[in-house]
C-alpha cells in the first residue's frame, strides 16, 4: 500500500504505508525530483518524527477528521488490508482523492510512481443555490460542533475519544462524504467547505479533479455576535494598512452566517484554468505537532523569533519578508486579534519553476476580539509579553534583537500603523457597508467602534511607557 506525495505534480516522496505507519523507516521511503520543494526546510521530512507530523497537518480539523478516518478504514477494507491503522500517513492513503493544501497531491500507485502527473481536466463547477449552500454550512457546522466525537493527535497516533460513532454521528460523517463537489481538507475548527464564484454573484463547487478557489466557513456564535462581519473588516484593514491578507467577505446563505475567504494558495493562469500554489502553515514548516497550535509558553515551543528565521534561512526575500511579518504581528496585537495561532499563519512557496524561497502567506481568519470575553486574553506573545496592554517597545525589540532585525526599522512600522490603523478600519467598515451580508449588524458596528478605540489607547499606552522607558535609561547613564 503506497502513498506517492506530489508537488506542482512532480513526485516528492512515496512510502509504504504498510510497513509501520506510525514510524516510516528509511528503506520504505523514498525521495522524488521535487522532494526539496515540499517544504521550507527539506531536511526536516528525513526525520521520522517530523515526517509524521508535517503529514498529520494535511488533515483536516474538528470531527470532519473523523469522516476521513471513516473514509479511510472503508478503503483499506476494500483492498482487502482490513481496518486502517490511525496513523496520519493511513488516513491521507484512504483519502488520497481529496484537495489538500497548496500544491500537494497524493495517489495510491505504487512503488515505482512516476516522476510527473499529466495535467488534470479543468473540471466541472456545479452551480448551486443560496439555500444549498446554507444546508451544506448547517451540516459542515454539525460535524465540526457535535460534541461527542472528538479526534485527537496524542503521542505518536491518532486516538478517538469516542472509538465507535453512534448512528447519529455516523449518519452525519456519510452525509458529509455524500455531498457533490470534491472534499476539501481544510484546517481550522470551525465548519467549512471549497467554493468557486460563478456569473450574477453566485456560487458553485467544483467536481472532477478540479480546485476551488475560495472557503466558505460557517460563522455564528451566540458568544461572539458579529464575528463574521468583523472578521471581512479587519481582513480588508489588514491589506489597506499593507499587511497581505486574503480578500473577505461576510453573507448570509439561506439563513446561514457565513465568512468567505479567497484562497491564497490557488492561481488562475492565462487559458482560465485554476492550478495549485504551493504553501505551508507555519506549524507545518517547522515539524511541529499540529494539535499545538496555540501559545502555551511550553519550553521548545516554537515563537515569532522561529518565524523570522525561517524567513533569514528561506525567503526568497529575506528582508522584505522579515518586516511584511513585523507588520502583520504589529497589526494584530493593535486590532486585539485572539487567535493569530500557528495554523493561522503560512509560508506561501515561489511558483514552480522558479527558485525556491518562500514568502509570508495573506493572513487568514484575523479578527478582534474586542468587545468580546476574549478581549484580555492572551495572543500575540511579542518579546515574552503575553498581554497585549503590557506590550512595551522593550518587548518589540527583543525579537528584532534575537533575530538580527534593525530594531529601528521595527518601531518606525509600529509607529506608521498608529497613524494608519484608525482611518483604515474606518475605511474599511464603510466599504463593508456595501459589500457584506450580517445577521446582527449592530453588533459588527459597535465591536468596531471598540476596536478603534482599542487602537488609540494602544498608541497612548505605547507612547507612556516609551517615555517611562527613556527616563529609566536616562537615569542608569
Amino acid at each position: 500500500m503506497f502513498l506517492s506525495i506530489y508537488v506542482h505534480r512532480r513526485l516528492g516522496l512515496t512510502f509504504d504505508v504498510t510497513e509501520d505507519g506510525t514510524r516510516l523507516p528509511e528503506e520504505t521511503a523514498r525521495h522524488g525530483p521535487a522532494f526539496d520543494r515540499l517544504t521550507a526546510d527539506p531536511d526536516m521530512l528525513r526525520h521520522a518524527v517530523r515526517l509524521r507530523r508535517w503529514l498529520a497537518a494535511l488533515l483536516p480539523e474538528n470531527n470532519t477528521l473523523a469522516a476521513y478516518r471513516l473514509q479511510a478504514r472503508e478503503a483499506w477494507e476494500r483492498h482487502g488490508a482490513g481496518a486502517a491503522p490511525d496513523s496520519a500517513a493511513a488516513v491521507l492513503w484512504g483519502n488520497a482523492d481529496a484537495e489538500y493544501a497548496g500544491a500537494i497531491e497524493l495517489r495510491r500507485i505504487g512503488p515505482d510512481a512516476p516522476p510527473e502527473l499529466d495535467a488534470p481536466a479543468a473540471g466541472a463547477v456545479e452551480p448551486l443555490t443560496d439555500a444549498e449552500i446554507g444546508r451544506r454550512l448547517g451540516l459542515a457546522a454539525r460535524v465540526a460542533e457535535e460534541p461527542q466525537v472528538h479526534v485527537m493527535l496524542i503521542g505518536r497516533r491518532f486516538k478517538p475519544i469516542d472509538p465507535v460513532p453512534d448512528d447519529v454521528h455516523h449518519g452525519l460523517f456519510r452525509e458529509l462524504l455524500a455531498l457533490s463537489g470534491r472534499r476539501a481538507a481544510l484546517s481550522g475548527m470551525r465548519g467549512k467547505f471549497g467554493a468557486t464564484p460563478l456569473p450574477g454573484g453566485r456560487w458553485g463547487t467544483v467536481t472532477g479533479a478540479g480546485l476551488n478557489t475560495w472557503i466558505v466557513k460557517h460563522e455564528h456564535r451566540d458568544h461572539l455576535p458579529g464575528e463574521a462581519g468583523v472578521e471581512a473588516i479587519c481582513q480588508r484593514t489588514l491589506a489597506l494598512v499593507g499587511v497581505p491578507a486574503a480578500t473577505t467577505r461576510a453573507r448570509v446563505f439561506g439563513g446561514q452566517q457565513a465568512v468567505l475567504s479567497e484562497r491564497s494558495d490557488r492561481v488562475r493562469g492565462p487559458d482560465g484554468r485554476v492550478d495549485a500554489r504551493h504553501q505551508e502553515e507555519f506549524v507545518q514548516a517547522l515539524g511541529h505537532d499540529p494539535e499545538a497550535k496555540y501559545w502555551e509558553g511550553r519550553r521548545g515551543e516554537p515563537g515569532w523569533p522561529a518565524a523570522y528565521q525561517l524567513l533569514q534561512r528561506h525567503g526568497a526575500s529575506p528582508e522584505r519578508c522579515q518586516n511584511r511579518l513585523t507588520r502583520a504581528l504589529a497589526a494584530c496585537w493593535l486590532l486585539g486579534n485572539g487567535d493569530l495561532h500557528r495554523r493561522n499563519l503560512g509560508f506561501l512557496h515561489t511558483p514552480a519553476g522558479a527558485p525556491a524561497g518562500v514568502t509570508l502567506a495573506p493572513l487568514y481568519d484575523a479578527s478582534s476580539a474586542i468587545g468580546t470575553r476574549y478581549a484580555s486574553s492572551p495572543d500575540v506573545p511579542i518579546g515574552g509579553g503575553r498581554r497585549r496592554h503590557r506590550i512595551t517597545p522593550r518587548h518589540w525589540l527583543r525579537p528584532s534583537r534575537d533575530c538580527g532585525i534593525d530594531g529601528d526599522r521595527t518601531l518606525a512600522i509600529i509607529d506608521e500603523l498608529f497613524r494608519t490603523l484608525p482611518d483604515a478600519l474606518a475605511a474599511a467598515r464603510d466599504q463593508a457597508r456595501d459589500e457584506d451580508e450580517n445577521l446582527f449588524p449592530l453588533a459588527v458596528a459597535e465591536r468596531i467602534d471598540a476596536t478603534i478605540g482599542h487602537v488609540q489607547a494602544r498608541e497612548r499606552a505605547y507612547r507612556q511607557q516609551a517615555v517611562s522607558l527613556g527616563r529609566r535609561g536616562r537615569d542608569r547613564d
